[in-house]
């Protein structure tokens, strides 16, 4: 048992001899950024004007969505899931009864 705590006692001191000794190094220096070249100017092209015209035209041909018709109250829709059940066990009952 004691010899094992020493090896880990040992271990645990290398690797923070070697984290310190890390830390303490000198990075190199880094290469200098190249210059940032200006990008020329692109040409205007026939083609692109025409597809953003034919986007605008588009833009306003669109309609707006329809709004979804508004939700029953919900007095209303108890009542219509109320007879739909009736209705199913009456269904239920009389082909039941044959």
């Amino acid at each position: 048992m004691r010899r094992l705590a020493l090896w880990l006692l040992a271990t645990f001191a290398f690797l923070r001899f070697l984290r310190w000794k890390r830390a303490q190094a000198v990075p190199a220096a880094a290469p200098p950024a190249p210059e940032p070249v200006a990008a020329p100017e692109p040409e205007t092209d026939p083609r692109a004007e025409e597809l953003r015209a034919k986007l605008e035209a588009r833009k306003e041909q669109v309609a707006e969505p329809e709004p979804e018709p508004a939700a029953p109250e919900p007095d209303e829709r108890r009542r219509s899931v109320h007879e739909r059940g009736r209705h199913a066990v009456e269904q239920m009952r009389d082909s039941g009864s044959d």
